[in-house]
């Protein structure tokens, strides 16, 4: 995704380069290189290869006439991607590696003044109750030798699992605190057709 968002950049340093530029696209590379640069190549040539050497000159002598329309298609796509009408969602689950991912990537965002339109958290243990799992534990003891016992330890394992993907997920939920948030729980089944997508969809919508 940052390969994604630097890209526009990164493809006009190249065309700004002096290497592209000393290759006058059109004509001749050959014509154009002075006496350093031969000797730069030749060097260039010992480390990695004649032949990479040889490939990325002729990649840039083919590239003659078409460098002013990626310029612009560059620059467009810059300014889309800072336009306020673009919207960037992020989409992340309740795992330690995922979150610390989602975390640099919208840090990156705000280093680029562009913003988190949006977080999505996927495959969310669900909370089937508003009571603490410290009151869940306390109602299991006082339910022991009972058939509700099982049950009750079984709903205080499932409270503490969603208040710890809460707690894993709280550094990027203040670091997005302006996004809106959807959750998407754990589903009965994998998303494979359309009908799971629409059930995700309509999740997201609410």
């Amino acid at each position: 995704a940052l390969d994604f968002l630097e890209a526009p950049d990164r493809l006009g340093r190249f065309l700004d380069g002096r290497l592209f530029r000393l290759a006058a696209p059109g004509r001749r590379m050959t014509r154009r290189l002075t006496a350093p640069i031969i000797v730069l190549m030749r060097r260039i040539a010992r480390v990695i290869s004649p032949e990479v050497v040889d490939d990325t000159l002729a990649f840039i002598e083919a590239f003659g006439g078409m460098e002013d329309g990626f310029r612009e298609r560059a620059k467009a796509v810059d300014a889309l991607l800072a336009d306020d009408t673009t919207a960037f969602v992020l989409v992340t689950a309740p795992l330690g590696e995922a979150v610390d991912e989602s975390c640099y990537f919208a840090e990156q965002l705000r280093a680029s003044d562009l913003d988190v339109g949006a977080v999505v958290v996927n495959r969310l243990q669900p909370r089937f109750t508003d009571a603490s799992s410290d009151a869940i534990v306390d109602a299991t003891k006082a339910a022991a030798g009972t058939a509700a016992e099982a049950q009750l330890a079984l709903l205080a394992d499932l409270v503490t699992l969603a208040d710890a993907e809460e707690a894993q997920l709280a550094p990027l939920l203040d670091l997005c605190a302006d996004a809106p948030v959807a959750r998407i729980p754990q589903l009965d089944t994998d998303v494979h057709d359309l009908a799971g997508i629409e059930e995700i969809a309509a999740r997201v919508a609410d």
